[in-house]
């Protein structure tokens, strides 16, 4: 799973940011799902919009969620929730 970032051939006004993994329909409602993806594609969206402090500090903080192996969704070998994560990656880009 990574962000990608499609730019337009036509407007520099505009551009698509998306994750690129599968919709994993199975999982709805389990929040089983790593968001790690998503939230790297909002780095993106921040890093296009020149917000590049608080993109900084949402990479930093992935980073440091991951490094720290303390809270992971089922596919990185862990039992936490999407939220877990989620709030995990927050608390410390806040």
């Amino acid at each position: 799973m990574a962000p990608i970032s499609h730019a337009s051939h036509t407007s520099r006004s505009q551009s698509k940011k998306a994750p690129t993994h599968g919709s994993a329909p199975k999982y709805a409602g389990q929040y089983k799902v790593n968001p790690i993806a998503m939230l790297l594609t909002a780095k993106l969206m921040l890093d296009w919009l020149k917000e590049n402090e608080m993109a900084t500090r949402l990479e930093s903080a992935v980073a440091r969620v991951i490094a720290e192996g303390k809270v992971r969704t089922y596919d990185m070998g862990g039992k936490d929730s999407t939220l877990e994560v989620a709030k995990a990656i927050a608390d410390y880009a806040s």
